[in-house]
């Protein structure tokens, strides 16, 4: 039987190691490869999903419409309810994005080397990818993006701020510069990791309609397992988006956990402050051994280790400690990265890769 024929050549995305799961005790291991948060949610989360689950109707789909989820998103965002949807992912509206927006043979222009996850739903389609590569040291060139835009002309252009893995982050006003000069282009911009950066182009949504911001609680939230994440944009692109939406497609267990996070924004802010001194640190003991140390905007950094790369991974597994081997992708050949999570976390890192580079 014949397949979707956008699929014959596609190469799927590569997840990380999954050796994690096969070992017995899971308290003793450091899962640094997927930016997952180190540490366990707020507790309100479990008393939250625990009183659902001894008190509600686990026969029941989940709420389509979690006005108390929306209302709580509109004050944590700044933003009118009307401007927000929550999805099963970021990943999963990411796929909503490409197939609400894109045709079969339109270009989707990604900066790289990014998170290749979007290219997946986009390539489904038929649509093509057109890449712009940062310079050798990651950074962005506006100007040279600009002519790249007029010579390409895409449909859509995927944006991650701050990069994963590079850690490069945009300036808003350059970014601002591109949604009002190119009106016909979509621009989505994944803050996936934006509240270890602090900025964010959130309070220009009702202000450009060729503009969408995805969001997760995977990262600063610590509800990877719960995959929920959300869309900031015009009303305009929220209703349709919403034609094509599953709305049953949320968990009640995903929508309360977000819920509770997000009534305890105190323990998740301390956890980002926590990692972002803890990242500072961390850099500086490695730059110590002289190693080449980029990503110090998210909750990760990118580390060359040249031909070393083999042996600490190996040595770091040895130790219970997992990271992220970016050999497969391009300019990234002899990389890692690395999740950052709290100090006493990284300084046992820190000694586990001293001891194998010695």
């Amino acid at each position: 039987m014949s397949i979707n024929k956008n699929l014959r050549n596609i190469i799927p995305y590569k997840v990380s190691s999954q050796k994690v799961y096969s070992l017995g005790n899971l308290d003793a291991v450091l899962k640094l490869d997927w930016n997952e948060s180190t540490i366990q949610p707020s507790p309100k989360v479990s008393l939250a999903i625990e009183e659902y689950l001894n008190n509600q109707n686990l026969n029941w789909y989940p709420n389509v419409k979690n006005d108390d989820l929306l209302d709580l998103l509109s004050k944590y965002c700044d933003l009118d309810k009307d401007n927000i949807q929550y999805f099963a992912s970021s990943d999963n509206l990411h796929e909503y994005i490409a197939r609400t927006f894109l045709n079969n043979g339109e270009k989707v222009a990604i900066i790289a080397p990014t998170y290749d996850n979007f290219r997946i739903g986009v390539e489904s389609l038929g649509a093509k990818i057109v890449y712009f590569y940062l310079d050798h040291n990651f950074q962005f060139d506006i100007i040279k993006f600009k002519k790249f835009l007029d010579l390409e002309k895409p449909r859509m252009v995927y944006i991650c701020n701050p990069n994963n893995p590079t850690g490069t982050s945009y300036l808003k006003s350059d970014l601002e510069l591109l949604f009002k000069s190119y009106l016909e282009i979509y621009f989505i911009i994944d803050e996936a990791y934006f509240e270890f950066l602090g900025t964010s182009c959130a309070e220009l949504v009702s202000k450009y309609d060729n503009l969408i911001i995805t969001r997760t609680f995977s990262k600063a939230f610590g509800l990877a397992s719960f995959r929920i994440g959300y869309m900031l944009s015009s009303k305009k692109n929220i209703d349709t988006i919403n034609l094509i939406r599953n709305p049953k497609s949320v968990t009640s267990i995903s929508q309360i956990a977000a819920i509770a996070a997000l009534k305890d924004l105190d323990y998740m802010k301390k956890y980002v402050n926590e990692v972002i001194c803890s990242r500072e640190h961390f850099v500086s003991n490695l730059e110590s051994l002289n190693l080449e140390v980029y990503a110090d905007k998210g909750n990760f950094i990118l580390v060359n280790l040249l031909d070393m790369k083999s042996k600490c991974i190996n040595y770091l597994e040895k130790n219970n400690i997992f990271i992220r081997d970016l050999g497969h992708i391009k300019m990234l050949y002899s990389f890692v990265r690395i999740t950052i999570g709290t100090e006493e976390q990284m300084n046992f890192v820190f000694e586990k890769i001293r001891e194998c580079l010695e």
